[in-house]
């Protein structure tokens, strides 16, 4: 049974100098807990859901402790809600002007496809990394990806969609005006390396979704009196699961 004092003393044993100093990103739950009313499951669990998972390491008594004394919680909270599993591409394909259009689908751990909705706490995104790029392809690249680097998208998805539409264009890095008007005669290669990530915490901390990696290479070439921007996307686990694309820059008329 719920105590205020067993809770503190599960606190304490976290964290004896909780908010001595600064204020505590348990301080809502914490109100909550120690309130004239009994706490119940339907009005911590969204506290508890609000804490990231770092600060949950630090205060796991407190959290056991809620869990074990408060009926009907656990069910309740997102440590017993699913995550993105079955990850794998729905389609891969050749769009307009050179695009690559890439849908993937992903599953859950404690459902089954299309009975998703205890992924609704959880967001899906991109993350990219490149190294530095060779010194003949510099030229033709935007400074950002001369040198290593990584980005990460802005979330294009949530967990209970089952899917996720990620567009990649031909020219990407290859932006500088000499590339625009690239005559050969070497091709320069970018390659990218992209994996999707989900956090169940509000963006705060995100997670690499298994089997989720796959390489994407940019090549700029010349056709003749013009350039050529060829863009390539292949599943690093499953090398088959591939597209190519390209883009001729063709003169003015």
């Amino acid at each position: 049974m719920f105590t205020i004092a067993n809770f503190n003393a599960a606190l304490a044993a976290d964290n004896d100098h909780y908010e001595r100093h600064i204020r505590s990103e348990l301080h809502d739950l914490v109100l909550a807990a120690r309130g004239a009313v009994a706490p119940t499951a339907m009005v911590m669990a969204p506290l508890v859901n609000a804490i990231s998972r770092e600060k949950w390491r630090k205060y796991s008594n407190v959290k056991q402790y809620l869990l074990h004394e408060i009926a009907g919680l656990a069910p309740l909270v997102r440590a017993h809600l699913g995550s993105i599993v079955t990850f794998r591409t729905h389609s891969m394909q050749p769009g307009l002007s050179g695009r690559i259009e890439h849908v993937i689908r992903w599953g859950s751990s404690v459902g089954v496809f299309n009975t998703l909705n205890n992924l609704a706490h959880v967001r899906v995104h991109e993350h990219v990394q490149w190294g530095a790029a060779t010194p003949a392809a510099q030229p033709y690249l935007m400074p950002e990806y001369q040198i290593a680097g990584a980005h990460n998208g802005l979330g294009f998805s949530f967990g209970n969609t089952g899917r996720g539409s990620d567009g990649h264009d031909p020219v990407g890095p290859f932006t500088s005006a000499l590339a625009m008007v690239y005559t050969g005669p070497l091709v320069h290669a970018f390659v990218m390396n992209q994996t999707y990530e989900y956090s169940d915490d509000g963006g705060r901390n995100w997670v690499l979704i298994p089997n989720s990696a796959y390489t994407i290479t940019r090549q700029l070439s010349s056709q003749g009196a013009f350039p050529r921007f060829t863009i390539t996307k292949t599943a690093v686990m499953n090398p088959a699961d591939t597209v190519t694309n390209y883009l001729d820059l063709l003169p003015a008329p």
